[in-house]
């Protein structure tokens, strides 16, 4: 018996090309078959392997957009493996380096200048001394033929036999049972409002908290530093241990932001500390990595993973890059499953840990970040109000861009991207019964807040706004409820100023929405809707303090 937190997970490898998307990908999609009772014990690095090797022969070794690397090879390539047995996923073979490496060279990737650069290394089991380095020129000393398939080799544990016949039997009956409720969602977390010198606080937002609670390992985006100042380059390199003693990732000090994203998976996401596990290995700049592919970051903000950069904006002269952190989840209703339940009752059984230690109470007061959801189908959108993974407050904090705003503007009906709105108006649609209309339409924060405050507060469209408005008021909000300072959200909107034209019209009309004295039922004035040139929400703007 073994908790969940100490649940086997994917040996780290080390990563010589821009492939660290496709091993977080694997490295996630294995720890979630894991958890469903799919990959049977001491096989995790096979599959590992399996997932790496096809994600990088479908896109390469140039990096990729991980939500569509995740949809590709759950909901394309398993889908249509289903429905021959899975006969080319047992058909893959090893790479050269038996079960306990990959060489990043592919069809697009021989014999090209990065292959001279970086020769291969071979990393041994833990525990094990390290081998030498193996150029590309060289076969592997040791380790099994290229020729055999992953699937076929002997894991190390010598008590454990090969993929047998029966587990590749028990491999297509549990498959084909979870594949249709695998669920993958994408979640961007933004840092508008942060500085690099002030204290930060960022949380996990509901469906992280999901995520974690099932034992689970996010894939975490971010944009890193792309290059190290010379004179502190210059003065790690002179040290023993080189530039490993660098901390280039979970640092936040070095403003030469790339243009590409690094991806890790999160370990865990606690109170004190944050920990990811990261593919480039130890001779790439990491302080705080413990050589096995861990990295503990000793504060509870995850922006500090990501890349300060300067701007010319006095009131933000640094900016955070925004952090994207994509799931591979399942339905609750695999639970029901008797393997997979099994698995459940197994991990706690043992002595359940979590993989973070916040609660649902603790998120009721909101981080300082931003959340937003992009594309997601109506499954995802399903999962994420089915299962009370939506605080209607971070929809409200970014509804939509300005962009974004034009368009729907526009078009009512151009929506796909949209899935804050669409999220929005499932959520309005089910908590309909008096009971929810107090819980989740009427919730407040700690300053007493509901969401009609965090829609005047933050949409600074004007149409947009009397659209949102509305569509609260129809769902039931109350505009009595006064916040601790003894504000009503009327209050807020006499409050807005320097309008004029059609602006000030819309203003004129939500004053009178708002005001509790006044019948709701009046008729509201006709606001023709036209493109409006507003400023995105994605740029910087004076705030007005909501608990004023």
């Amino acid at each position: 018996m073994v908790s969940l937190h100490r649940l086997p997970s994917v040996r780290p490898l080390e990563q010589d090309t821009s492939t660290c998307y496709a091993h977080g990908i694997a490295r996630s999609l294995t720890r979630t078959l894991q958890i469903l009772n799919i990959v049977p014990a001491g096989f995790d690095f096979h599959f590992y392997k399996l997932f790496y090797i096809l994600i990088t022969d479908k896109f390469g070794c140039d990096g990729k957009d991980v939500e569509e690397a995740c949809k590709y090879i759950i909901y394309e390539y398993l889908q249509e493996q289903s429905k021959v047995k899975f006969r080319d996923l047992f058909s893959v073979k090893d790479d050269g380096l038996g079960n306990t490496g990959i060489v990043e060279e592919h069809r697009d990737q021989k014999n090209t200048e990065i292959d001279k650069i970086n020769p291969r290394v071979r990393l041994p089991i833990l525990g094990e001394e390290p081998l030498p380095i193996i150029s590309i020129e060289e076969k592997p000393k040791r380790g099994k033929k290229p020729s055999e398939k992953i699937l076929t080799i002997r894991p190390a544990e010598p008590e454990i036999a090969g993929f047998s016949k029966t587990l590749r039997t028990e491999f297509i009956i549990r498959m084909n049972k979870v594949l249709p409720y695998l669920i993958v969602i994408e979640e961007f977390y933004f840092f508008h409002s942060y500085t690099k010198d002030k204290e930060n606080h960022t949380k996990p937002s509901l469906l992280m908290l999901d995520s974690l609670n099932k034992g689970l390992q996010p894939i975490v985006s971010m944009v890193v530093p792309a290059d190290i100042p010379d004179d502190i380059f210059e003065a790690e390199k002179a040290k023993p241990d080189g530039v490993r003693q660098i901390d280039y990732l979970g640092n936040g000090d070095y403003n030469i932001c790339g243009e590409d994203t690094h991806s890790v998976v999160l370990r865990w996401w606690k109170k004190d500390s944050i920990s990811v596990k990261n593919s480039w290995g130890t001779r790439r700049f990491n302080k705080n990595h413990d050589g096995l592919g861990n990295i503990v970051l000793e504060n509870d903000d995850i922006s500090k993973y990501a890349c300060y950069k300067n701007t010319d904006d006095p009131k933000y002269p640094t900016e955070i890059e925004n952090i994207f952190i994509t799931h591979i989840t399942f339905d609750n209703i695999l639970y029901k499953t008797k393997f997979v339940k099994e698995k459940y009752d197994e991990i706690h059984e043992s002595g359940y840990s979590p993989n973070t230690d916040y609660t649902r109470e603790d998120l009721a007061i909101l981080g300082e970040n931003e959340l937003l959801y992009i594309n997601l189908g109506e499954t995802q959108m399903d999962y994420l109000i089915d299962n009370d993974l939506i605080d209607i407050r971070y929809l409200l904090r970014w509804i939509m861009s300005g962009e974004e705003q034009e368009r729907f503007l526009e078009n009512h009906d151009d929506l796909p991207e949209l899935s804050n709105y669409l999220l929005f108006k499932k959520y309005l649609a089910k908590y309909q019964s008096k009971k929810d209309i107090k819980k989740y339409i009427n919730i407040k924060d700690n300053d007493g807040n509901t969401p009609l405050y965090y829609a005047i507060y933050n949409i600074t469209n004007m149409k947009i706004l009397l659209i949102i408005i509305k569509e609260l008021l129809e769902a039931g909000v109350d505009i009595t409820i006064r916040n601790k300072a003894g504000h009503i959200p009327y209050d807020f909107e006499v409050a807005r100023h320097d309008l004029d034209g059609e602006d000030e019209e819309i203003h004129q009309e939500l004053l009178e929405l708002l005001n509790p004295v006044k019948s709701r039922s009046s008729k509201s004035k006709s606001v023709k809707s036209k493109t409006s040139g507003t400023k995105s929400r994605g740029g910087k703007k004076t705030r007005r303090r909501v608990n004023a």
